[in-house]
């Protein structure tokens, strides 16, 4: 298990002794709940106010059920995406070892960069595949969910609900109604509820509850008294009966002095409980009621006692409001109320204290490394100089672990001065600043970095390099490229070699920067060290980004072959470290849709490109930069106007997101390549103008594709062009054959060739078109180009490509090293039932039909075809079949 779960959230807590079975309440949960092996709705709500026993009753419902059950037990800490679904994974993998490992790995290597513009939904797909593979209904839990505030997660949560597999159920306890489509989820019955009025108790529950744990049996006047007073609430009626105890020779007298709200019922029957108990009790409760969570070992170096296990022990055989954790007993918590009044009487009786008990809290937690609650407990004592010693020793551990969002609340609360004790915590203020707050924000804290200074060589070294990492992305939002670089450089030099993370980030962020800039050749280097960087950091999921990263960048270079056998390479990787329906794989696909569309094998190449859209699909960036590919194929097969709806699909998720520049600029390029094909020349003009690329001006670096299609729209007019436009035109295509020379854009060269031989043949010099046209071919021909000749439609030079000797390079790729050419190209096996519904869908059976041959109901049978759909990447019922066929899953 990853070392930064606390394992006490996930435990399954113990059902209480005596708890009172109440059969209504469990018929209220159950009604409807189950047919067979599959549930008929995927949630169940559990909704009230605080006090009202919901925690516990879900647990003693459950009771029998803990083979299938996980528990996940949330607290105002886990409001961070990424930690809150580790820990969620974390807990389904008590009961389902291996489910979503590829999820939680993603989720660990997930950069916090807001260049991601990813949320965690991107890697959820994988955990809900590993769902739908489980072979038996298991209940999931989420206690406590009121605690959760953070938007991201809400969504993440409505996206994981509308996908889970019939055999899950999840059941959320609350006392607030989360910001969920209810509504929605209620018209379509695939919810339950259970809420105040199922949840309190009533007059003959309220009787059997004293009889039980207090031996009174009450008169039916006091009875109908507690029943009116407490309106049936749990907590309540445990405070009253502990008064009770002591009062049972005047019962009456108690009950009706015994009013007012429940807040003030609370604090009457908690101080009166509380000074029944001794001083040393009373001093015990007192120190240990700022811990959320607590053991033996925390309460010794809290209290400064030696016998903390002792008095709780005491706590919890008087089950003085003190709840177990977990099935060993070790950790435990207050009764939420019952903590309040104590915290509320300490600060009353000794408000000087509590920074003292945070302070000890803080220590004993970093003692046992736990730095994130350690730096939780410095806040609360107003300990600057504790939380900036903690922050700078254990940043990246409390990153890892947390997630960003604690850092970024201790670093707004750190005043400037004690910042600038601290020059890595003024680069890490001014990184999430940048990231998360724009450019001017994080000015000021640059400036300051400028005057600091470390103590140590090694640290001084450490903090230039990062610096240097911020200064590179400060320079990326200013879109001054060329300084970016130098930062970026700078960092590489500077940074020590064993900061990996590190300097694997600044290598992409230089390569990527290189390549969209159209220099691929300097770009692989970059990324070839961030690969190696990847791999030593002993992650799964990061070299499958690099390694993408190289396989593009390859291609640029016109390496087509080495592109094709890194990407397959890839995809095997990921599929045998469990990966393979990652959404981020989906880019792979996507590329090899690409490479196939270039090698001529465009039935091949779409096929590649359903199956990226359909896993990407979470992950926005990803599908955009997929769609990018997409036109192409329709561009290849004389298409514009599905090229044009392409690109209008990427405008329109743009406007709601706001995808990365390299898939918009690629999506106006295809849009004027369009329309330039729709003879719509001065729309073109227009698109392209958007970009920086315009007749006369400066072409702004990585525009190269989308001035060829300036020169194309040129050339179009050159036959009735004056001079000075044929020499503006020629001027055009000398620049993109010297940058694509330069710096290694052999398509882009290519491409080139074919459209100066084209002008040449315009103007009447053949010889001069001749020799480009030879040139592309000489060029294009041993890298493996196919596609980007029969584009141009020109016939000799179609002609050309196909003479070269087969043994020189294939047009097409042998179908034998074709991913999707066998079953061992699936994104996964198919499990053996999958199989069997595949088998008999093949065979024209309807879902109600394959439901009855199976025995298994045909919702059932539909989310099994779902799944299947994803793992052959294609989103429909005849796509499934054909594709099933052709790799050889059907006869």
């Amino acid at each position: 298990m990853n070392p930064s779960i606390l394992k006490v959230k996930i435990s399954i807590p113990p059902v209480g002794s005596g708890i009172l079975q109440r059969p209504r309440l469990r018929q209220a949960l159950e009604r409807d709940l189950r047919r067979d092996d599959t549930f008929l709705r995927r949630l169940t709500l559990v909704s009230a106010p605080a006090g009202y026993g919901k925690s516990t009753q879900v647990r003693s419902w459950l009771a029998g059920y803990e083979d299938s059950l996980a528990w996940y037990s949330l607290d105002e800490n886990d409001n961070e995406p990424g930690h809150f679904w580790t820990h969620l994974i974390a807990s389904l993998q008590m009961t389902a070892p291996g489910t979503g490992t590829a999820s939680a790995e993603a989720l660990r290597s997930a950069d916090p960069d807001p260049d991601r513009t990813a949320g965690a939904g991107a890697q959820l797909v994988p955990l809900l595949n590993d769902l739908f593979a489980l072979d038996r209904p298991l209940y999931l839990v989420l206690d406590d969910y009121h605690h959760i505030c953070h938007s991201g997660i809400h969504q993440d949560m409505v996206f994981f609900l509308e996908n889970l597999p019939p055999t899950i159920h999840l059941i959320v306890t609350t006392r607030s109604d989360p910001p969920w489509p209810l509504g929605r989820w209620r018209a379509r019955n695939s919810m339950a509820e259970v809420r105040l009025e199922e949840l309190r108790f009533n007059r003959q529950e309220i009787a059997q509850l004293c009889t039980d744990r207090i031996g009174i049996s009450l008169e039916e006047n006091h009875l109908g008294i507690l029943t009116e007073k407490t309106e049936g609430w749990i907590a309540g009626l445990q405070l009253a009966m502990h008064s009770l105890l002591s009062h049972r020779e005047e019962v009456d007298r108690f009950l009706r002095e015994f009013d007012g709200s429940h807040r003030h019922v609370l604090h009457f029957l908690s101080e009166e409980i509380f000074l029944r108990q001794s001083p040393e009790m009373q001093e015990f409760l007192l120190c240990t009621s700022l811990l959320e969570r607590f053991c033996a070992a925390l309460c010794d170096s809290v209290t400064g006692r030696e016998d903390s296990d002792q008095l709780i022990d005491r706590l919890v055989r008087e089950n003085l409001f003190i709840l177990s954790l977990d099935e060993q007993g070790t950790w435990f918590r207050f009764h939420a109320l019952f903590a309040d009044l104590l915290r509320y009487r300490l600060i009353r009786l000794n408000p000087d204290i509590s920074p003292e008990l945070h302070r000890r809290a803080s220590q004993w937690f970093l003692s046992q490394e736990m730095p994130g609650e350690a730096v939780r407990h410095a806040r609360m004592a107003k300990d600057t100089a504790a939380v900036v010693r903690i922050l700078e020793q254990h940043h990246d551990a409390i990153l890892l672990s947390e997630g960003p969002g604690q850092l970024i609340r201790c670093l707004e609360e750190l005043p400037d001065e004690a910042l600038a004790t601290s020059p890595m915590l003024v680069l890490f203020k001014a990184l999430y600043l940048l990231n998360y707050s724009g450019r001017e924000p994080a000015e000021p804290y640059l400036n300051m970095a400028e005057d600091l200074s470390c103590e140590t060589e090694e640290a001084q070294q450490r903090f230039y390099g990062m610096r240097a990492v911020v200064l590179s992305f400060y320079n990326i939002y200013s879109q001054q490229l060329d300084r970016a670089l130098e930062y970026a450089g700078e960092a590489l030099r500077t940074l020590p070699r064993q900061e990996y993370i590190w300097r694997m980030r600044v290598a992409i962020y230089s390569g990527d920067a290189r390549l969209f800039s159209g220099n691929p050749r300097e770009a692989y280097p970059l990324y070839e060290e961030a690969h190696q960087n990847a791999l030593k950091a002993s992650n799964r999921f990061l070299p499958l980004t690099t390694g993408l990263k190289m396989a593009t960048t390859l291609y640029h270079l016109g390496q087509l072959e080495e592109a094709w056998d890194m990407t397959r390479e890839m995809l095997t990787t990921a599929r045998r470290e469990g990966l393979a329906s990652v959404p981020r794989v989906a880019l792979h696909w996507g590329l090899l849709g690409e490479l196939n569309r270039e090698y001529g094998n465009l039935d091949e190449a779409e096929r590649c490109l359903e199956r990226a859209l359909v896993m990407g699909a979470a992950e926005k960036p990803a599908w955009g930069w997929n769609c990018l590919y997409m036109a192409a194929l329709y561009h290849s097969r004389g298409e514009p106007l599905r090229v044009l709806e392409t690109v209008q699909r990427i405008e329109d998720l743009n406007s709601e997101l706001k995808l990365p520049g390299f898939v918009t600029t690629g999506a106006t390029m295809w849009k004027a390549r369009a329309l330039a094909s729709l003879e719509r020349g001065e729309e073109s003009r227009r698109e392209l103008s958007t970009l920086g690329v315009a007749e006369g001006e400066p072409l702004p670096p990585g525009t190269e594709r989308a001035g060829l299609v300036l020169a194309r729209v040129m050339m179009a007019e050159a036959a009735d062009a004056s001079y000075r436009r044929t020499t503006a035109l020629t001027s055009l295509l000398d620049l993109l054959e010297q940058r694509a020379r330069s710096g290694g854009e052999l398509r882009v060269l290519v491409e080139t060739l074919l459209v100066k031989g084209r002008l040449a043949e315009i103007l009447g010099k053949t010889s001069e078109a001749e020799a480009s046209r030879e040139a592309a071919i000489a060029a294009g021909k041993p890298a493996g180009y196919y596609q980007i000749f029969l584009d141009e439609q020109t016939g000799d030079v179609e002609d050309g490509v196909r003479s070269a000797a087969p043994a020189a390079v294939p047009l097409r790729p042998p179908p034998a090293t074709s991913p999707s050419s066998d079953s061992s190209g699936l994104v996964e096996e198919l499990s053996e039932r999958e199989k069997e519904v595949l088998q008999l869908a093949g065979e024209g059976l309807s879902n109600d039909d394959i439901g009855q041959k199976l025995f298994i109901s045909s919702g059932t049978v539909k989310w099994h075809l779902s799944n299947i759909f994803g793992k052959l990447g294609v989103s429909k019922r005849t796509r499934a079949i054909a594709v099933a066929r052709e790799v050889g899953l059907l006869k």
